[in-house]
């Protein structure tokens, strides 16, 4: 699960979601986790 806060027009976050699910699953780390990313 994960929360996003919005970011200026024009910018991103470096690392989505998808990308740390996946590496969570191949390294079989079975904690539940959650995401919160927010600018700052």
């Amino acid at each position: 699960m994960s929360e996003t806060a919005k970011l200026p027009k024009g910018q991103s976050y470096p690392l989505k979601p998808s990308i740390l699910k996946a590496a969570l699953v191949t390294a079989q780390v079975s904690v539940v986790t959650h995401l919160v990313r927010s600018p700052g």
